[in-house]
């Protein structure tokens, strides 16, 4: 591809932030900017990459968790359930950013329906294995997390929920 040289300015503030810009393979301000921009295509178009996209959101989220990190460690703390939902987080975003093509008002594809059945799936596949995770925490009456016991104090509704749930299978197949 042919590159096409640019001039910008930019404020003082914004080169200073772009210089400190952890961007994985970038060093110059040039790589920095090229990567921002493949970033902001990504979000914009979409990808049916899963790979990249999970690249991405892990970059968008990194921040936040890096400051987590540092805050919990400062204080000598740490929540499985903080945990379970910042590693399940990059995967759901990229399944969304990967998920079926939209096609314009005439261009509807067979396929469709096939993906939004195959998009469904996995998404009932990551939601159920966070609740899997999340439930896992409720083994015993105190769990890791920075209050020991916010998971045991909502297991009770969700407990009546899957005892409602299963009362109604019950008496269907009867």
């Amino acid at each position: 591809m042919k590159s096409v040289t640019m001039s910008v300015r930019v404020p003082e503030d914004d080169a200073a932030f772009i210089a400190g810009l952890d961007v994985p393979g970038a060093v110059t301000p040039s790589d920095k900017l090229r990567a921002i921009i493949a970033e902001a295509r990504l979000r914009q178009e979409g990808s049916g990459d899963f790979r990249r996209a999970l690249a991405l959101s892990e970059q968008l989220l990194r921040p936040a968790r890096q400051r987590l990190r540092d805050v919990e460690h400062r204080l000598q703390v740490h929540s499985d359930l903080v945990a379970a939902v910042e590693d399940w987080l990059p995967e759901a975003l990229a399944t969304a950013m990967t998920g079926p093509i939209h096609h314009d008002a005439t261009g509807a594809d067979d396929d469709d329906s096939q993906s939004l059945l195959d998009l469904e799936r996995e998404f009932a596949d990551r939601v159920f294995g966070l609740l899997e995770a999340v439930l896992r925490l409720g083994v015993t009456r105190q769990c890791r997390c920075y209050d020991p016991k916010t998971i045991a104090r909502r297991l009770e509704p969700i407990m009546e929920l899957a005892r409602v749930i299963e009362t109604m299978r019950d008496s269907d197949e009867k």
